[in-house]
């Protein structure tokens, strides 16, 4: 049985709040398989709970260890010290009529697996904590904005009868100390309300109330039977002529023409088209893969083959006789993320030591090469 009860979980909060329809219209389409991104993640999260973090890659192990340290010093920094009690990886739920419990009139409305979860008394209050750890790159909305955070926040509350909530974001690829927010006893009641409103609201959400947007589609189980996102994006694309009066007829002519106000609605519906696109495209590959006959008009053509010298160190002794050292090494691609990893393994410190030796020893030698910037809409919560 699903440990969520087929209830929303914190973790949907932020989509559910942009789409009151996609919590309803994912429960008519199973669970996708796990991401790889997901089962990394899941990896390190489990590491933590235990406390031990031997069978992770060494990667994974380093994402622990800053992890654990930044843990440390926002515990430290809320609480003043040790927290009188912690839980790691547990599920708590939010209940109607909490007080109800011998009544059997209780309710449960929704849940949350907090990665780490603390309170202690401090003077005339109870405080609490909630950490969310992030072992990936992914921007995440920030803490005073995040709705998964807030619904921890509101979780603690009641769990822990907190008077006194913060929040934090644990994310060592992103920011050297964790992120938080606090919130007091005025916007905790808030916090319950809002997020109270946005989960009864869900429940008794329908396709009509879909609101098709980039985040709350990207990873929406149900993009590919929601009649609203696809004539949000695709039907709507193909008319949007309507978009500029007077319109010219070559589409590069349409988008010259464009204002600013109209462009943007025409690029936010292309994210929304290019989403359905890619989960259409994994559900071909997935059934030609099943069944090489099926998808008759689909077929796998090779992609060819790149060839790498697999030791550089075997390589140099077949042409030393040639090269010299120097001469050699002139035509090697040193990774600087590979030299770590020999300075860690040669000298048994951390990474992160490991990191500094190497961009000490090199120097002027590391070359950054700046990119061209990526262009990409901004989250919902800064657009205008």
């Amino acid at each position: 049985m699903d440990e969520r009860e087929n209830l929303p979980s914190i973790s949907q909060f932020e989509a559910m709040a942009l789409c009151p329809a996609r919590w309803q219209l994912g429960q008519q389409v199973p669970e996708p398989p796990q991401s790889a991104d997901a089962q990394y993640g899941n990896q390190v999260h489990a590491a933590m709970e235990i406390g031990d973090i031997d069978d992770l890659t060494e990667e994974q192990r380093e994402t622990a260890r800053e992890m654990a340290v930044q843990e440390q010093l926002i515990v430290r920094e809320v609480f003043g010290g040790i927290a009188s009690k912690q839980r790691r990886e547990k599920r708590f739920w939010y209940k109607r009529n909490p007080g109800a419990a011998l009544s059997g009139l209780q309710e449960k409305l929704f849940s949350g697996k907090l990665d780490y979860a603390a309170f202690a008394d401090r003077r005339h209050e109870r405080v609490s904590l909630y950490i969310d750890y992030k072992a990936m790159w992914g921007d995440v909305t920030p803490p005073a904005r995040n709705l998964q955070l807030r619904g921890g926040a509101v979780l603690m509350k009641q769990n822990f009868r907190s008077h006194r909530a913060f929040v934090a974001i644990c994310q060592p690829a992103k920011h050297k100390i964790a992120v938080a927010a606090e919130y007091g006893p005025e916007e905790l009641e808030q916090a319950e309300q809002e997020i109270v409103a946005i989960v009864e609201r869900s429940l008794n959400g329908t396709d009509y109330l879909a609101i098709p947007g980039p985040e709350q589609c990207r990873y929406c189980r149900a993009k590919l039977i929601c009649k609203v996102a696809y004539r949000e994006s695709v039907d709507n694309l193909a008319t949007t002529h309507d978009l500029v009066e007077n319109a010219p007829n070559t589409l590069l002519e349409l988008v010259q023409a464009m204002p600013d106000a109209s462009l943007d609605l025409m690029g936010a519906r292309w994210e929304v088209a290019q989403i359905l696109g890619k989960a259409i495209e994994t559900e071909i590959r997935r059934r030609k893969e099943a069944d090489p006959d099926s998808m008759q008009n689909y077929q796998f053509v090779p992609s060819g083959y790149t060839s790498e010298i697999r030791s550089a160190g075997d390589a140099y002794v077949k042409f030393k006789h040639i090269l010299n050292a120097i001469q050699f090494a002139a035509v090697c691609k040193v990774s600087k993320g590979e030299l770590e990893k020999a300075v860690h393994t040669a000298t048994g410190v951390s990474m992160a030591d490991a990191k500094r030796t190497v961009a000490k020893l090199l120097g002027s030698l590391l070359v950054k090469k700046p990119k061209k910037p990526s262009l990409e809409r901004k989250p919902y919560y800064e657009i205008k």
